[in-house]
């Protein structure tokens, strides 16, 4: 999937580093950054948390992202959180948190009650019938605070899942970390049709979408900021040095490693026609 550079003026490595921004919204604008931003925020609200030792030790959540269209079909149902972002205290467990924005600033809760086994058949149960109600499934991930988890669903028929493990601390990739990174990546994402993403237009002739590179990059850049922290990694940035798809920040990087700049590439197979050969 990447090829590692042989040789590169130190000059030029220098005016490039030089101008990678420290800090920026990790995620392009596109149709899909607003689901990508959703699992940012909650990745980081958890670890926040984490961080202060004010998690709970049992229990399951639900947070269900609601697009703008179906916000009219939910906004009264459950309660309303002024800002769940900020609330780092906020009782979580055994409830369904409907999020109108994908910054946690505007959320509903609808709180369940019973043991384990119950909350959790109540909690997939009223996601069911949420998603009835907006005509459509709902982007959603699953947090399990006995073992440290969020489970995000990326799909629309929840196929294939992200498991993210908000306990750890920090990681700091090497180059060598970068690479088996993307190869994982590209053999369990892009590498078939048959892989998790959904960029084929024609699986049988291996046909890709018109956004397919928007789209890897998008999900490249939120599987590795759900390890390093989405302040750590940043997508299709701008600056002197032109546009990068992917950057990881030198605090994401072990010692006397990066800023880490990434280009994404499609390679499509072009047909030409017998009349063209002339």
């Amino acid at each position: 999937m990447s090829q590692p550079i042989l040789q590169l003026d130190d000059n030029i490595l220098n005016r490039v580093k030089s101008n990678i921004p420290e800090n920026t919204s990790p995620f392009a604008q596109g149709e899909d950054e607003e689901q990508y931003r959703f699992t940012s925020f909650i990745c980081e609200y958890f670890r926040n948390r984490n961080a202060l030792n004010s998690m709970p030790s049992s229990g399951v959540s639900y947070f269900v992202f609601i697009p703008p269209e179906c916000i009219r079909d939910v906004e009264n149902l459950g309660i309303g959180i002024a800002s769940l972002r900020k609330n780092k205290g906020y009782d979580l467990p055994g409830k369904i948190f409907l999020c109108l924005d994908s910054s946690l600033n505007k959320t509903r809760v609808i709180p369940f009650s019973g043991n384990d086994d119950s909350v959790w058949n109540q909690l997939e149960e009223k996601l069911h019938e949420i998603e009835a109600v907006c005509g459509e499934g709902l982007f959603h991930a699953i947090v399990d605070y006995a073992i440290q988890t969020i489970s995000v669903f990326l799909t629309e028929k929840d196929e294939y899942e992200l498991l993210i493990h908000y306990g750890k601390e920090q990681e700091r990739f090497s180059k060598e970390d970068v690479d088996k990174f993307s190869n994982e990546f590209h053999e369990r994402e892009t590498k078939l049709p048959t892989c998790g993403m959904m960029i084929w237009d024609h699986q049988g002739q291996y046909k890709l979408i018109d956004k397919a590179e928007d789209r890897i990059a998008l999900r490249f850049t939120l599987t590795l900021s759900a390890i390093l922290g989405k302040d750590n990694v940043s997508q299709e940035t701008r600056g002197a040095h032109g546009r990068a798809d992917v950057i990881i920040h030198t605090r994401a990087m072990v010692e006397s490693q990066g800023p880490c700049v990434l280009e994404f590439k499609v390679l499509r197979k072009v047909h030409v026609s017998a009349e063209s050969d002339h």
